[in-house]
């Protein structure tokens, strides 16, 4: 891009100086005497409005003007030139460490969607990288050829080299064009990719939650089993036991025999107790 801003300021420089060389030929006057003047003439032409011949100090002040101002705005297109190159290198560099930071921390490639958006975008931004460092040889090498015709035409006279095409600063010129559209296509690419897959991802999200929900509100509480008895199941094997009476011992016998009537009735008392 950089030649073909030079190869234009060289021909236009060329031109403008056959310009202004035709120009003095042609208002040079053959003779000493001033051309005689019509009446009329100069009167005519103002009320036409066609206006009257410049002067050659007034044609020699206008070429140089246009050429300081040509000059003044190939300078700025060399310097947009080089600025569109600068920036299509930096943000290309700066896009495909952004891609792979995005990889690394937010989305999983094994669960990813649309990977083969990913891969085309990776493949278009090193190929502006490439096409925009190549670039600059290609300007390096229309300059060069740019300086070949310049000197084929100035110093050996050979006319053809100034309309000569500069096939070197048309590829230049095309590979400025095909790193832009190669660039903007990347860029387009990877928003694709990180849509899709922010999208897919809190898609993810909600039906795991709303499966969670529907299988807690599918299950009901469970009913927690018996424990058993440790020693097994006691068996009862009848009534209570009753237990036996216990038999009054014997009283001590009486010397006396009143006292034995005596306590022989009461003997024989408390045996008929006993058989009731």
């Amino acid at each position: 891009m950089d030649g073909k801003a030079k190869q234009q300021s060289t021909n236009d420089n060329t031109k403008n100086t056959e310009v202004a060389a035709s120009t003095t030929a042609d208002n040079k006057p053959t003779s000493k005497e001033p051309p005689a003047h019509q009446p009329g003439s100069s009167s005519q032409q103002e009320d036409d409005g066609v206006p009257q011949q410049s002067s050659p100090a007034d044609q020699e002040a206008r070429v140089q003007l246009y050429t300081q101002t040509r000059e003044d705005l190939l300078k700025r297109m060399l310097s947009n030139s080089e600025n569109f190159d600068r920036a299509v290198l930096t943000l290309s560099s700066a896009a495909l460490g952004l891609s792979v930071t995005f990889i690394k921390n937010i989305v999983d490639l094994s669960t990813a969607i649309y990977v083969p958006l990913l891969a085309v975008s990776w493949v278009m931004f090193v190929s502006a990288i490439i096409v925009t460092l190549v670039s600059f040889h290609i300007s390096q090498w229309a300059i060069r050829v740019q300086l070949n015709h310049a000197e084929e035409y100035y110093i050996h006279r050979k006319d053809e080299f100034l309309t000569k095409i500069n096939v070197p600063n048309t590829i230049n010129e095309w590979s400025g064009y095909l790193s832009a559209v190669v660039f903007i296509l990347a860029i387009i690419c990877f928003v694709l990719f990180v849509s899709l897959n922010l999208n897919h991802k809190e898609g993810n999200m909600s039906d795991q939650k709303r499966e969670t929900n529907v299988k807690k509100l599918q299950e009901g509480a469970t009913v927690p089993g018996l424990q058993a008895v440790p020693g097994g199941v006691m068996k009862v094997e009848g009534g209570a036991a009753v237990p036996s009476m216990q038999a009054v011992p014997p009283a001590p016998k009486p010397r006396g025999g009143g006292s034995a009537d005596q306590s022989g009735g009461n003997q024989g008392g408390d045996s008929g107790g006993g058989d009731n």
